[in-house]
Order: structure tokens, then sequence, then C-alpha cells
């Protein structure tokens, strides 16, 4: 009985540990210049690209009316045209911001050594790279989702079919979860400050035009390139189409990421 209390009571301080840790980070980025600056340089990119495609559908609706009743143009829709590709866009966006997030939250730590600190205040190797990655993801999703209230204004003007957005905001988040899971994986892999952000943006763009090298290179050679291509598995999301597959691709890559960040932490500290 004692003993079982004994495992409750240092679980429950372990889970405390790692929910201070991670409310820490996520409160530091956000009262600083730092998240103001982001969150401000974000909505300012993602309104002016919400506009371009607002005016693109304006003048294709100009010329679906204008076009005669002989030759009918297909008429345009909110979604397809300006959801998924805002969406796409601001997908495309967090790829930069992702990683000077890591360098932030992960390099700046470790110039300073506050990561000796946290390990020797009783959190382990596992449970430091896991807060890292949900204080990252924690922070990134709000600025992801602020910008979403652009075509959230379409509701009041016009009729855009709510369920393919809400399936739009989830394949965005889930596309923002590899993100994160991918680049704070580098930065435990490169743990040189600097170059540690140059990789991870670097391969962060390779991830994302990765479905190109099915374009530019023998397609029947390269089927392959689909199914390991997050933006292929992130259209149908972004289309509205709930794809169990896609949902399952994101979630495994995710958790594989962040376990390769363990292994790369956990071979640090053995040095």
């Amino acid at each position: 009985m004692m003993e079982s209390l004994g495992k409750s009571s240092s679980f429950r301080r372990t889970v405390l540990r790692n929910v201070a840790l991670i409310w820490h980070d996520v409160r530091r980025l956000w009262l600083t210049p730092f998240g103001a600056f982001l969150s401000v340089g974000i909505l300012l990119l993602s309104g002016f690209f919400f506009f371009q495609y607002l005016s693109a559908y304006n003048l294709r609706l100009a010329e679906f009316l204008a076009s005669p009743i002989s030759q009918p143009a297909k008429r345009p829709s909110l979604h397809s045209d300006i959801i998924v590709p805002f969406v796409e866009a601001l997908s495309f966006l967090l790829l930069f911001v992702v990683p000077i997030v890591h360098q932030r939250l992960i390099a700046d730590e470790r110039k300073d050594r506050n990561d000796d600190l946290v390990v020797l205040a009783g959190i382990s190797n596992r449970q430091y790279v896991c807060s890292k990655f949900v204080s990252s993801y924690l922070f990134l999703a709000p600025l992801a989702c602020f910008p979403l209230l652009f075509p959230v204004s379409l509701f009041w003007f016009g009729n855009p079919e709510f369920l393919p957005f809400l399936t739009s905001i989830i394949g965005l988040l889930s596309l923002l979860a590899l993100f994160c899971s991918l680049s704070s994986f580098v930065f435990f892999l490169f743990p040189v400050r600097g170059i540690s952000l140059v990789m991870s943006t670097f391969v962060l763009l390779f991830l994302y035009f990765f479905h190109s090298l099915k374009n530019i290179l023998e397609p029947s050679s390269f089927w392959w390139v689909s199914e390991f291509s997050p933006v292929l598995q992130a259209r149908p999301l972004f289309s509205g189409v709930l794809s169990l597959s896609s949902l399952y691709f994101f979630i495994g890559f995710s958790l594989l990421f962040v376990f390769g960040g363990v292994l790369s932490f956990d071979r640090e500290r053995s040095l």
C-alpha cells in the first residue's frame, strides 16, 4: 500500500515538474518582444495573402457572372479559391517561423547551459525533449490559428462550408506538429548554435518541396514520393477531406522525430 502511494506521489511530482517546465517555456516566449514581433509579422503577412486571394476570387466571380449562358464558366468557390490557398500559404510561412522559435527555445537555452539545470532538477532527457516539442507546439498553434480569423470573416459575408474549413484547420495543425517535431530533432542532432537554425530551415524546405522530385525525376520510379510528402498528405485535409491515412502519417512521423530527438539528446549527454 505504501509502495503504491509512493509511486503515485512520484508520478504526480514528475507530471507537475513537466507542466511547470512547459508553462515556463510558453510564458517566456509569449511575454517578450519576440512573441509580439512574431504575432504581428504573421498577421500582417497572412492578411496580405488573404486579400490577394480575395481579390482574385472577386475577379473570377465577375468573369463567371459575365460569361454567356452558352459558354458557362466554372463558378468559383470560397473554400477552394480562398481558404485552401490561404492555408497552404500560411503553412509555408510557418515553415520559416518554426526554426526561429526553436532557436529561441532550445539553442539559446543550451548556450546559457540552462538545460543542465533542468536535468539536475529531476527532468529526464526524454521528458526534456518532449517538453520542448510540446512548448513549441503550444506557442505556435495559436500563432497559426490567429490568421484564420481572416477566412472566418467570410462566414459573415458569404456562405463557405463549415466542415471543410474545420478539416483545413486540422490539416494545418497536423502539418505544424510535424514541423515542430522535425525541427526539434534537428536542433538536438546539431547542437551548435547557428548551424542548427540553418540546418532546420533547410530540412523543412526540402521536406516541403519533396513532392517536386516526382515531377523532376521519372514519375514511375518515384511513385513513393507522394507517400512520404507532407504537402501531398496535407492537401486532402486542406481541401476539406478528413483523410485518416493523412492523420496517421502526421501522428506517426511526429512521434518518430520526437523519439529521434530523445536519442540525439541521450547521445550528447553520454559523451
